[in-house]
Protein backbone atom coordinates (compact mmCIF):
# COMPACT_ATOMS: atom_id res chain seq x y z
CA UNK A 1 0.00 0.00 0.00
CA UNK A 2 1.28 3.54 -0.92
CA UNK A 3 1.32 6.48 1.33
CA UNK A 4 -0.50 9.51 0.93
CA UNK A 5 0.36 12.94 1.76
CA UNK A 6 -1.74 15.51 2.37
CA UNK A 7 -0.86 19.27 2.18
CA UNK A 8 -3.20 22.30 2.04
CA UNK A 9 -3.41 25.83 1.83
CA UNK A 10 -6.28 27.78 2.94
CA UNK A 11 -7.18 31.55 4.41
CA UNK A 12 -9.03 31.78 6.70
CA UNK A 13 -11.79 33.49 4.64
CA UNK A 14 -11.31 31.01 2.35
CA UNK A 15 -9.54 32.95 -0.25
CA UNK A 16 -6.30 32.89 -0.63
CA UNK A 17 -6.48 35.90 -3.85
CA UNK A 18 -7.39 39.04 -3.32
CA UNK A 19 -10.07 40.76 -6.23
CA UNK A 20 -7.61 40.64 -8.84
CA UNK A 21 -6.90 36.71 -8.58
CA UNK A 22 -3.03 37.92 -7.11
CA UNK A 23 -1.85 35.91 -4.83
CA UNK A 24 1.63 37.53 -4.49
CA UNK A 25 1.38 39.06 -1.72
CA UNK A 26 0.93 35.63 0.35
CA UNK A 27 3.44 34.16 -1.85
CA UNK A 28 6.39 36.70 -1.89
CA UNK A 29 8.46 34.47 0.68
CA UNK A 30 8.79 32.22 -2.98
CA UNK A 31 10.76 34.52 -3.99
CA UNK A 32 12.55 36.50 -1.88
CA UNK A 33 15.69 34.01 -0.81
CA UNK A 34 18.85 33.17 -2.10
CA UNK A 35 18.50 29.34 -2.22
CA UNK A 36 16.59 28.00 -4.91
CA UNK A 37 13.93 25.29 -4.18
CA UNK A 38 14.09 22.95 -7.43
CA UNK A 39 17.07 22.34 -9.67
CA UNK A 40 15.19 21.89 -12.51
CA UNK A 41 12.98 24.96 -12.53
CA UNK A 42 10.54 26.87 -14.69
CA UNK A 43 10.56 30.11 -14.02
CA UNK A 44 8.58 31.68 -16.94
CA UNK A 45 5.81 28.73 -16.59
CA UNK A 46 5.10 30.81 -12.63
CA UNK A 47 5.23 34.52 -12.97
CA UNK A 48 8.71 34.84 -14.53
CA UNK A 49 10.70 34.08 -11.09
CA UNK A 50 12.69 31.15 -10.14
CA UNK A 51 11.50 30.26 -6.73
CA UNK A 52 14.39 30.89 -4.44
CA UNK A 53 13.16 31.25 -0.79
CA UNK A 54 15.74 31.09 2.73
CA UNK A 55 18.06 28.04 3.93
CA UNK A 56 15.34 27.41 6.39
CA UNK A 57 12.40 26.94 4.15
CA UNK A 58 14.68 25.35 1.58
CA UNK A 59 14.83 22.70 3.46
CA UNK A 60 11.45 22.50 4.12
CA UNK A 61 9.69 23.17 0.77
CA UNK A 62 12.51 20.97 -0.67
CA UNK A 63 11.08 18.71 1.06
CA UNK A 64 7.53 18.90 0.98
CA UNK A 65 7.74 18.91 -3.04
CA UNK A 66 9.91 15.94 -3.18
CA UNK A 67 7.28 13.69 -1.83
CA UNK A 68 4.27 15.08 -4.32
CA UNK A 69 3.78 13.20 -7.15
CA UNK A 70 0.12 14.68 -7.75
CA UNK A 71 -1.35 17.74 -7.40
CA UNK A 72 -4.96 18.18 -7.02
CA UNK A 73 -5.76 21.78 -7.84
CA UNK A 74 -9.57 23.33 -8.82
CA UNK A 75 -10.46 24.81 -12.33
CA UNK A 76 -9.85 28.10 -11.76
CA UNK A 77 -6.44 27.86 -10.62
CA UNK A 78 -5.49 25.56 -13.70
CA UNK A 79 -6.77 28.41 -15.74
CA UNK A 80 -4.90 31.37 -14.08
CA UNK A 81 -1.53 29.57 -14.53
CA UNK A 82 -2.22 27.98 -17.71
CA UNK A 83 -1.46 24.57 -16.22
CA UNK A 84 1.92 25.83 -15.93
CA UNK A 85 2.45 25.23 -19.43
CA UNK A 86 3.04 21.21 -18.16
CA UNK A 87 5.32 21.95 -15.69
CA UNK A 88 4.01 22.50 -12.42
CA UNK A 89 6.01 23.60 -9.80
CA UNK A 90 6.04 20.61 -7.25
CA UNK A 91 4.62 17.44 -8.48
CA UNK A 92 4.69 15.80 -11.88
CA UNK A 93 1.33 15.47 -12.37
CA UNK A 94 -1.84 17.71 -11.90
CA UNK A 95 -5.38 16.62 -11.28
CA UNK A 96 -8.18 19.03 -11.99
CA UNK A 97 -11.36 19.16 -10.11
CA UNK A 98 -13.77 21.12 -12.37
CA UNK A 99 -17.57 21.28 -12.58
CA UNK A 100 -16.86 22.25 -16.39
CA UNK A 101 -15.41 20.31 -19.58
CA UNK A 102 -11.88 21.21 -20.18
Amino acid sequence: MGTTYLHAVASLDGYIADEHDDVRSLHDWYFSGDHPIAVDDHPDDHGGAPFRVSAASAEYVRGMWERQTVLVIGRHQFDLTNGWEGHPPASDHVVVISHRPA
